[in-house]
């Protein structure tokens, strides 16, 4: 089963699964995250062709980073995951990109992309995301 996401949209909903909670990183960064829980995901923002704003319900807010530049990410603003590994996005997972030129995610061939980091975005004193 695939779970289809546009910016601002998710086109499918996955039941199950708890969420993982982060991992320190040595250098003093916030904290990597090997896995979050897509069920607790309300939509994503594609900035750039490798990097994706996932919104969460509840907070924290991550930014996924993937490994190399994922052509058409950007103009496309879609992507879609495999959803079979229990409704968690992981790093080391792979997402698809439509690269047909069209917004049907159905109707595309795809293209393959590494996840290499998932980070929580830092929220300033108001509550926000920075």
């Amino acid at each position: 089963m695939y779970k289809f996401i546009t910016t601002g949209l998710i086109a499918a909903a996955i039941a199950g699964g708890a969420a993982v909670p982060a991992i320190a990183a040595d250098s003093g960064e916030k904290p990597l995250v090997r896995c979050i829980d897509i069920t607790r995901m309300s939509s994503s923002k594609v900035v750039d062709n490798q990097t994706i704003i996932l919104k969460m319900r509840g907070g924290p807010d991550y930014k996924m980073t993937l490994a190399h530049r994922c052509p058409g990410l950007k103009m496309q603003g879609t992507w879609r995951h495999d959803a079979k590994s229990l409704a968690k996005l992981c790093e080391v997972d792979t997402i698809e990109v439509p690269v047909n030129g069209t917004s049907n995610v159905l109707d595309s061939n795809f293209t393959p992309c590494i996840i290499d980091s998932i980070t929580e975005i830092p929220r300033g004193s108001d509550g926000k995301a920075q």
